[in-house]
């Protein structure tokens, strides 16, 4: 918890006033091999405010890292902010106004399973109990977009728990159903009471939209986007709505080709194939930008390729229409891959 936290923080630069740096680290976090070895005490910037760091959720992994700023200059007025999703905050130096952040390159920190957001709990049950703390938390800072972020994905998680295998079948099924019902196997999960929850979730979504949010969220507010757009269009069939952000998203990070794969992919399984050929080429053309967190990169690498073929496809074997074939030869592909993962692929 945030202030539990800043208490600790406190505490730890009353007994260790010599330290020049602390750090704020949840009890499962421990230091990667590679850090053992590597670990160099002058990557602690003294000249920082705080420092930012790796955090590796697997070992062997090359891309599944966030990078926290969780490490601080050993001096009086930092805190943690918010009970959950917290923030570390520094003071100034004296001798100037602005907070300096640099990057330490030997840490390398692993996250192990387990830890505060209890992962052993069903993804239901967390994802109620953030809510509850993190409503607090929109009491103490009234507009967080941070808060009002992470209101709207848990109040999602609560939702989307009934399409999840491992969760028990919730009672009072209420068939308000997504699109291609026939083969959503555990669409009879939802109640009523869920599809609230997907309400209440676009809601905070566009309430963070809403709030002016500084640069560096410049991936949350992306993510922002997709989500009520994928929630629009996957759950409650508003496609144009789910179009609308889709657009928004594009236009705001136009690196990422996610926005117009889904929008190709829901025109192909409307039966809008002509519409659905534009946005995937343009999906299939563009290489993975530099981003730091959930870089789909199997989409990239074939996904958008195969989604362009199946709509291709259908439209060669549609009775007066060859155009098809002329944007399969012009679009210059780069080489993929074998594809490893069905994410997305389709739905029906």
């Amino acid at each position: 918890m945030g202030p539990t936290w800043t208490k600790l923080t406190d505490k730890g630069w009353e007994l260790f006033p010599e330290g020049t740096h602390g750090i704020v680290a949840d009890a499962d976090y421990v230091p990667t091999d590679r850090m053992i070895a590597n670990f160099d005490k002058h990557d602690l910037h003294i000249g920082a405010n705080k420092l930012l760091y790796k955090l590796w959720n697997d070992p062997n992994a090359v891309s599944d890292v966030r990078k926290m700023d969780w490490i601080y200059r050993n001096m009086p007025g930092v805190k943690v902010t918010r009970r959950v999703h917290q923030t570390v905050t520094a003071p100034p130096f004296f001798s100037t106004d602005s907070i300096r952040v640099e990057e330490a390159h030997s840490i390398d920190i692993l996250e192990l399973g387990g830890g505060y957001q209890l992962r052993t709990m069903s993804s239901r049950g967390r994802n109620i109990r953030y809510i509850k703390l993190l409503e607090l938390d929109l009491q103490d800072l009234p507009n967080d977009p941070r808060t009002l972020y992470y209101l709207a994905d848990s109040h999602r998680g609560v939702f989307m728990a009934g399409y999840n295998e491992s969760e028990s079948p919730p009672p009072a099924p209420l068939h308000r159903l997504p699109p291609c019902t026939a083969t959503s196997k555990f669409a009879d999960n939802v109640t009523k009471e869920d599809w609230n929850h997907l309400d209440t979730s676009i809601k905070y979504y566009k309430k963070r939209l809403a709030v002016p949010a500084p640069r560096n969220n410049f991936e949350e507010t992306y993510f922002t986007m997709i989500a009520v757009a994928e929630l629009s269009e996957r759950f409650l069939q508003d496609y144009s709505e789910g179009f609308k952000y889709y657009q928004k998203a594009f236009e705001f990070d136009p690196e990422r080709a996610d926005p117009q794969f889904y929008i190709g992919q829901r025109k192909r399984l409307n039966g809008d194939l002509k519409g659905s050929l534009k946005p995937l080429l343009t999906a299939a053309r563009m290489k993975p930008p530099v981003r730091s967190v959930f870089q789909w990169v199997a989409m990239y690498d074939c996904i958008s390729t195969v989604e362009l073929a199946r709509t291709v496809h259908s439209l060669l074997t549609s009775e007066g229409y060859s155009d098809a074939l002329t944007y399969s030869v012009r679009a210059p592909l780069s080489p993929r891959h074998r594809c490893t993962t069905t994410r997305r692929l389709s739905p029906c």
